[in-house]
């Protein structure tokens, strides 16, 4: 069975679940849910299907038959679930908007919106409607506004959950926050990446993997404490820095405006990026799904340095012939400074990134992951040669040490001036980005009141 019929399979298997589910719905407020798969979701699994089906070996038919359950069962009737009027927790989704009381989202949606502007794509293709403006006056609701979204006719929302929900209902009370103060505290960052998805119809890049991450990248992009929480809040989305930091290489690569251009749909992948790295990262994907057959269709999250040297070296115009993941994670990322274009701020934006990173601390509540910003109880350790910054694991729920990529222009410029990196000691979180620039400018050592950038030399 090809890919096309497998494809049709699934739209009939999720008609199936359309159906089963609006019988479930017996009330007067239930509505007939509109399921659909995201063109570029359909595409991938029935590429999955096939594949297990065409080498059945170790349990293939096993994971086609899980396949089927949790995109054309499962998950559907937990999105028809979640929007249902009837549910426990339908304010927060069935609640009429004011959105003058929605400050945080209303100003990511914009900025998303001049993101876009400023690659030259148009707003209605990519999210519905052509201006910020005209987006609200077309979402009522957040089930509304849900619906329309990439995933919005098939998956859950994510931090939708009970537990989630749950979890914020408490803390509202605990911080007298109402309804739509609790939306734009909660759920301004889970609808935002969201909406980062763009069209259900566009051609998303493959794999899936590296649409997440620039899905996320682009979500930081637009709203800070997507990933970086202001002090005393747990709003960010957890783990976001393992996945945003791969899509920061791909823009930093290959220019924002291009990725945020094929990443809308607004033009192809292949006429905009290298066509070497496109086809290359969709062997990489492939061949690590092969290996590990994710449900999810995802890499290993918590190792993003493969993936951020697959973007830096075709950003380099390196030969990615042969290319794997395991010999691209060993390419010395110093080599491909002289390769990259010279972006000053973009890289102390990354750094400043890298820092806030190190400065979060994860942990689950009730059943809901939960970010926070709390500085390190030590050093944060910056490493030259190898273009990493780390410290050290916190909390129960992290299964590594944090870690993000250090531009490869600036690990040059220190090894050039005989550093081999630095410990930087962070007394604020405000003091974040003259910490950034210190290291950028590759200081021999700084200290202020907030921040101590200490060098270890060559």
């Amino acid at each position: 069975m090809n890919d096309d019929a497998i494809g049709d399979e699934l739209d009939q298997r999720l008609g199936r679940t359309a159906t089963v589910a609006r019988n479930d719905l017996a009330h007067e407020e239930a509505t007939g849910p509109q399921l659909q798969f995201p063109r570029a979701l359909r595409r991938v699994i029935a590429r999955g299907i096939a594949i297990e089906r065409d080498e059945p070996t170790g349990g293939g038919e096993a994971r086609v038959d899980t396949l089927l359950r949790h995109y054309t069962d499962v998950m559907p009737r937990m999105r028809v679930a979640q929007l249902d009027p009837a549910q426990p927790d339908a304010t927060y989704f069935h609640t009429p908007l004011d959105w003058n009381r929605l400050p945080r989202l209303a100003a990511a949606i914009d900025r998303l919106y001049a993101v876009l502007g400023e690659a030259g794509v148009a707003g209605t293709p990519a999210l519905g409607a052509a201006s910020g403006e005209a987006f609200r006056a077309r979402a009522p609701t957040l089930a509304t506004l849900y619906s329309r979204t990439h995933y919005g006719g098939l998956m859950p929302l994510l931090y939708g959950y009970p537990a989630d929900l749950a979890y914020f209902t408490r803390r509202a009370a605990e911080a007298g926050l109402d309804t739509h103060a609790t939306i734009d505290r909660y759920l301004t960052a889970p609808i935002v990446h969201e909406l980062c998805h763009f069209a259900r119809d566009r051609v998303a890049i493959a794999p899936p993997h590296l649409d997440e991450c620039i899905a996320g990248w682009l979500g930081v992009h637009v709203h800070a404490a997507f990933a970086y929480p202001a002090l005393g809040h747990d709003d960010a989305i957890y783990a976001t820095p393992w996945l945003a930091q791969v899509g920061q290489a791909i823009a930093r690569a290959f220019g924002v405006d291009a990725v945020v251009r094929a990443h809308a749909g607004a033009a192809r992948w292949s006429e905009t990026l290298p066509e070497d790295f496109v086809e290359t990262a969709t062997r990489l994907g492939w061949d690590d799904w092969r290996a590990r057959r994710t449900l999810h269709f995802l890499s290993d999250t918590f190792d993003p340095a493969p993936w951020v040297a697959l973007a830096l070296a075709g950003g380099a115009n390196r030969s990615l012939a042969g290319a794997t993941l395991a010999n691209l994670a060993a390419i010395p990322p110093c080599s491909l400074a002289s390769g990259l274009s010279d972006d000053p701020d973009f890289d102390r934006s990354i750094v400043s990134d890298a820092l806030r990173a190190m400065c979060l601390e994860n942990a689950q509540i009730d059943g809901s992951f939960r970010a926070t910003t709390r500085l390190p109880d030590g050093a944060i350790e910056i490493d030259a040669i190898a273009c990493r910054v780390t410290a050290s694991r916190r909390g129960e729920v992290d299964h590594v040490a944090p870690s993000y990529w250090l531009p490869p222009a600036v690990g040059a410029r220190l090894v050039a001036n005989g550093l081999a990196g630095y410990q930087v000691q962070l007394a604020t979180v405000e003091a974040i980005p003259q910490a950034a620039r210190a290291v950028c400018d590759a200081s021999h050592g700084v200290e202020h009141d907030g921040f101590a950038v200490v060098p270890r030399f060559a």
